[in-house]
């Protein structure tokens, strides 16, 4: 820079980008894995669960209609603490559409605790950098502890024109886990819900929607494959009756509980 700093770091970043299809090509699948090491990729395994998927989807039906105990878990996962982080942002300060101040409860009367973590070390996260885009120092910044603000993300441009000091800009989501275990989310009536054509939850209202690719209906000791149809709720009321799973897992971003269970969200299909 203009002062004489001369900053580097080397990294690696391995993207795979396939379409699997099924055998009379009525389906596929289309994916792009990235990962920071070709070792992480573990594509054999993908495509073992890939393959699953396909011969689900030749069985699947849609989704009943109404309000149901969920889960989600698989690509969901990418995307639904959105909302917090992006509500918990320099942007969102700068703009004043930021309901939250340090202390706040993100969630009131919430089951289990809520705890979620900017993490710029977690080894092989595809946002673990020791600086960001602008040249900044990336650090590790604990957003949410127990339900309550505790901090905001800002990188050295908002903190310049907020003025206030500096925390990091976004890298890996880290979200801790519960004391659930996964399988026990799945009792007769849950519909579990893996794979996603959309699901963007609203950073300013809290809304989400998403159209359901493939999940599961459990019932009378059955898992029935579903397809299409929608899933909706609000991410704080949602996360107020919510459990997270105590097993973790660790996708190109995020780290954290395999499943959210969720006591009702609505859900659009037959």
């Amino acid at each position: 820079n203009h002062r004489g700093l001369d900053v580097s770091a080397e990294s690696t970043r391995v993207v795979c980008d396939y379409v699997l299809t099924s055998p009379d090509n009525r389906h596929e699948i289309m994916g792009i894995k990235k990962r920071r090491f070709l070792s992480a990729l573990n594509l054999e395994q993908q495509f073992e669960e890939d393959a699953a998927v396909l011969s689900d989807l030749e069985a699947a039906t849609l989704p009943p209609t109404g309000e149901f105990p969920v889960v989600l878990a698989g690509d969901a996962l990418d995307s639904l603490f959105d909302f917090f982080v992006a509500q918990l942002d320099g942007h969102a300060l700068f703009n004043r559409y930021s309901i939250f101040q340090k202390g706040d409860m993100v969630v009131r009367d919430a089951r289990e605790p809520l705890s979620i973590l900017s993490d710029a070390t977690i080894p092989g996260g595809m946002r673990s950098y020791m600086f960001d885009e602008l040249g900044f120092e990336a650090r590790t910044v604990k957003l949410i502890e127990n339900s309550k603000v505790e901090n905001f993300l800002i990188d050295g441009r908002y903190a310049d024109l907020l003025k206030i000091p500096k925390t990091s800009a976004l890298m890996n989501i880290r979200v801790s886990p519960g004391v659930t275990p996964y399988g026990d989310f799945l009792s007769d009536g849950v519909i579990e819900l893996t794979k996603f054509s959309t699901f963007q939850p609203n950073t300013i209202s809290g809304a989400f929607s998403g159209e359901i690719r493939l999940g599961y209906l459990h019932k009378c000791g059955k898992r029935i494959p579903i397809k299409g149809g929608s899933v909706s709720g609000s991410t704080q009321s949602a996360f107020a009756g919510a459990l997270k799973s105590s097993e973790e897992v660790q996708r190109a971003a995020y780290l954290g509980p395999q499943g959210v269970f969720f006591e009702r969200l609505t859900v659009a299909g037959e």
